[in-house]
C-alpha cells in the first residue's frame, strides 16, 4: 500500500476531529469538481473550516511542520534569500534558514518545481513548512505595499492575529 493510501484523506481527518460536517465536505467537493481547487481551502473559503484548524490538520496529515504567520515574523535576511516575484509565482515564503537549509513556507508542500525554484534560487537546500493560503496572501499584499526586504513582515490583522 502506498503512502497515499495509507494517509486519511483530509475531509475525513477533518470529518473525524469534529471540525467539519459531511455536508461541508459535500459541499467543498461539489465546488471542486465545478472550478478546481484544493479542498481545505474551499471548505476555508466557504466558512466551514478557519486555516488554524486546517493547518493542523495537513500537519497531521503529511508529518510536516506547520507556521502561523500570525505569530512568525518574517525577517529581512529571510526575504533577502527570494525575488517577491519567485514568492509570487510559488506561492511561497522564506521563512528563514539554519546552515544550508531554507526553511520554506508552502501551500502546497508538494509543488516539486516551486521546491526547485527555490533552492536553485537560494542556493540551499529547502524544508517545507506548510502555511495556510489566506495568511500567505495577506503579507504578499504587505510585502507589496511595504516593500519586499524593507523590515521584516508579520500578518496583523485582526482575523489571523488569534
Amino acid at each position: 500500500m502506498d503512502t497515499a493510501t495509507k494517509r486519511a484523506r483530509i475531509g475525513e481527518l477533518l470529518e473525524s476531529a469534529g471540525w467539519v460536517v459531511r455536508a461541508d465536505v459535500e459541499r467543498a467537493l461539489h465546488a471542486q469538481q465545478q472550478t478546481g481547487g484544493v479542498l481545505g481551502e474551499l471548505l476555508v473559503r466557504q466558512g466551514a473550516l478557519d486555516e488554524t484548524r486546517l493547518l493542523r490538520a495537513l500537519s497531521h496529515q503529511t508529518g510536516l511542520r506547520h507556521a502561523s504567520l500570525a505569530k512568525v515574523e518574517v525577517p529581512v535576511e529571510a526575504q533577502a534569500l527570494l525575488r517577491l516575484a519567485t514568492v509570487e509565482r510559488h506561492r511561497i515564503l522564506p521563512l528563514g534558514h539554519e546552515g544550508r537549509t531554507l526553511f520554506l513556507g508552502m501551500v502546497k508542500p508538494d509543488d516539486l518545481h516551486a521546491l526547485q525554484a527555490a533552492e536553485a534560487e537560494a542556493g540551499m537546500t529547502a524544508q517545507p513548512v506548510l502555511l495556510a493560503g489566506g495568511q500567505l496572501d495577506e503579507l504578499i499584499r504587505l510585502a507589496r505595499t511595504d516593500g519586499w526586504g524593507a523590515r521584516a513582515l508579520k500578518v496583523t490583522t485582526r482575523e489571523h492575529a488569534q
